[in-house]
């Protein structure tokens, strides 16, 4: 291939990464360009130059991986939306943790593929929407209407999930049910996860692996241990996958704790929390109660 096909040369790209309402934004930009008199291209593989020879053209695109920008091109990221679930409750749980787990890999990547503060959140959205239209690269655009989020528990607890990514706080609440159990736990509800102790050392719990930006991040565990599970040690792991910070400790009598680990991410990742049993036991009960993460 030519190498004039290789270097990047688009100088204004638009990404919408918020699959789900990727139509509608589409359709909009589409409109406002129209309206303007600007050149709209839409991409759905990656583009030779001598396909697109018009570099002043806006181009857009639902994966990043087809924009070929110059060192200084303008990037916008279009999230409206990425925090909005439906049917979550329609589908097995392992189904609906993976879906969140790739929205949240989506997200992520779309934000470091941006490189600038030009990210369209949903606030972002709504503001217009209500109001005055902005303009993005030269276009004066009326958000499109959000397709209908759902009303389901698992839609809701999704919302919450994530809103580290979407929200000015940078803080999202994470309950037990986004977790994954080395075995059936004994109770389980949306605030609380029962887990018998009794056996080998092993994870008693992990999860979620929802993707973080890079930066550092903290963890705020809760949980609750009775006098039996007060006297084994565990290991408290917080990080990415390979590279976590790690806390041994007791909690010698029984109580609800919470539990602060930080971590640092060098490159975009996963998230794992895990609670470990260090050694054997023959009884003990701990009871999960969520955590909350955060950006230091």
């Amino acid at each position: 291939m030519p190498e004039e096909d290789t270097a990047g040369w688009m100088r204004r790209c638009i990404l919408i990464g918020a699959a789900r309402q990727s139509d509608r934004w589409i359709s909009t930009l589409q409109a406002a360009a129209l309206k303007s008199g600007q050149d709209v291209v839409l991409l759905d593989d990656i583009p030779t130059r001598s396909d697109f020879g018009d570099d002043s053209r806006i181009y857009l695109s639902r994966e990043h991986r087809h924009f070929a920008p110059t060192e200084n091109a303008d990037r916008v990221v279009v999230l409206d939306g990425i925090d909005r679930f439906s049917g979550m409750g329609d589908i097995p749980e392992d189904h609906a943790r993976i879906h969140l787990i790739e929205v949240s890999r989506q997200a992520v990547e779309a934000l470091l593929w941006a490189k600038t503060d030009a990210i369209i959140t949903t606030a972002t959205a709504d503001a217009a929407r209500n109001g005055e239209p902005f303009v993005l690269l030269g276009l004066s655009v009326v958000p499109p209407r959000l397709e209908e989020f759902g009303d389901d528990p698992r839609d809701r607890r999704a919302i919450a999930a994530i809103a580290y990514l979407t929200g000015e706080a940078r803080e999202a609440y994470w309950c037990p049910v986004h977790f994954i159990y080395d075995r059936q736990p004994l109770k389980a509800s949306e605030v609380a996860v029962t887990l018998d102790m009794t056996g080998p050392p092993r994870a008693l719990l992990r999860g979620p692996y929802l993707w973080a930006p890079i930066g550092r991040w903290k963890i705020v565990a809760r949980f609750s241990i009775d006098v039996d599970g007060a006297r084994q040690e565990l290991q408290f792991r917080w990080g990415p996958p390979l590279k976590p910070t790690t806390l041994k400790t007791s909690a010698e009598k029984p109580s609800i704790y919470e539990v602060e680990l930080e971590a640092e991410w060098d490159e975009i990742d996963g998230m794992e929390f895990t609670i470990a049993l260090v050694h054997g036991c023959v009884s003990g009960e701990l009871v999960f109660l969520g955590a909350t993460v955060s950006s230091v």
